[in-house]
């Protein structure tokens, strides 16, 4: 008996044989896991040990996605409705900062596949990785414009004649960029629903972003070569546009039969506001380069179609800035509804560029309309997007230090 008392007490005090100790033992056994796998995950990349050199074999082609949005910053800068002084020396700042981040990223990938030669082609076979290499061009693009905006007025007519042809050399890359990117992905593997994202627009986004460059610099061109860039402007915006429709099909497929992505890949969402936004933009940009050159032997011979594609365009570009204003209140809405298991990747990037696009269409629609409202929104527009931008290199920076990016199995290239 006293045996049997003894062994009661030793399992009461081992938390056995007590069913309320035996329910508190295995809660508190729950939470020490938690606490533990929390404090794992944040000392993870202290833990273990894995040199500079290893980590920077991880360099992936997303991260011309900080380019693509520090570059997009910068020509939003130089698109404002209202300015004051030093405003274009802070968008000055800003293509020095752009140019210096291109070449050190650009290091950074020639780096990774000199190293390993082998880790070049994975990349661009990779069905996630491979997406990202549209951001190279998308960086070239915001460049080019940021040199347009602030140093033609400065240089001589050399300058125009380089930009003139670095938009053909970008628009011939991005053609043929689209059509191969898009053939991999046809032909890699079979693809499912669950495989279809929004960054399966990034391959024609550089095409279309040929149409900003066109309205762009069209006007500072000599005459007898407007209508060319024109042209091509316009046919490039086209073909990206249209190829971003028949992407957005599939898409609505998948978010209604499947649902949202993952949390982690919520921020991606937003590139769905680019190619109705840019075009909007795009189609303003070159209409009003059609309107502001006289000279140009078609509109001599038909005086009145300068206003009437004008016009027209003009309407066309408020029809299609509802859709980009409707994808930005989808992709909102998904990132508010899991918020706090939203990770930083560098995908959160995704949240400038596409908006910025819908920001300078505002713009060039209170512009066309001379509506000082409409372009007083694009300016508040431009001071959220230039905190968010902030915030969100912030967390670049911090999570380059903890390394929860530039890790194996963290990055873009994990399924390689």
């Amino acid at each position: 008996m006293v045996v049997e008392v003894t062994h009661h007490i030793a399992d009461i005090e081992a938390g056995r044989g007590n069913p309320v100790t035996e329910k508190s033992s295995n809660q508190s056994s729950t939470r020490e896991t938690q606490d533990q796998s929390v404090q794992v995950d944040r000392i993870s990349a202290k833990s273990h040990t894995i040199s500079i050199s290893e980590r920077l074999l991880h360099f992936t082609w997303a991260w011309y996605l900080t380019t693509m949005a520090t570059g997009s910053i910068g020509v939003l800068i130089a698109n404002q409705p209202h300015k004051f002084r030093g405003l274009d020396t802070i968008g000055k700042i800003f293509l020095i900062f752009e140019l210096c981040l291109f070449v050190l990223i650009t290091i950074g990938l020639v780096q990774r596949f000199w190293r390993k030669p082998e880790l070049l082609a994975r990349s661009l076979r990779n069905p996630y990785e491979s997406l990202f290499t549209p951001t190279l061009f998308l960086s070239i693009s915001n460049i080019i414009l940021m040199i347009e905006a602030y140093g033609t007025p400065a240089a001589g007519p050399w300058l125009k004649t380089v930009i003139l042809i670095l938009f053909w050399i970008y628009s011939a890359c991005s053609l043929l960029l689209a059509v191969l990117l898009y053939l991999d992905l046809f032909t890699a593997r079979r693809m499912t629903d669950k495989d279809i994202i929004p960054a399966w627009l990034l391959p024609v986004f550089p095409l279309m972003l040929a149409g900003t460059i066109a309205g762009t610099i069209a006007e500072t061109q000599p005459i007898d070569r407007r209508m060319s860039i024109l042209i091509a402007g316009t046919t490039f915006q086209g073909v990206g546009f249209w190829v971003a429709l028949s992407v957005f099909g599939p898409l609505m497929s998948r978010l209604m039969r499947i649902g949202l992505p993952a949390p982690a890949l919520r921020p991606g969402m937003f590139i769905s506001v680019g190619p109705p936004a840019y075009t909007s933009h795009a189609l303003i940009k070159l209409s009003t380069s059609f309107f502001n050159s006289p000279q140009i032997s078609y509109i001599q011979r038909y005086p009145d179609s300068a206003n009437v594609i004008r016009y027209a365009s003009l309407a066309l570009s408020i029809f299609i800035w509802c859709l980009a204003f409707w994808w930005l209140c989808i992709s909102l809405g998904t990132i508010l509804l899991d918020i706090r298991d939203i990770g930083f990747s560098l995908v959160w990037y995704s949240m400038i560029f596409p908006n910025v696009g819908l920001c300078l269409a505002t713009i060039d629609l209170g512009k066309a309309l001379s509506s000082d409202p409409i372009g007083w929104i694009g300016s508040g527009v431009t001071i959220i997007l230039v905190i968010l931008y902030i915030y969100i290199f912030s967390r670049h920076i911090l999570a380059l230090f903890r390394g929860d990016i530039l890790w194996p199995g963290k990055d873009e290239d994990k399924d390689s």
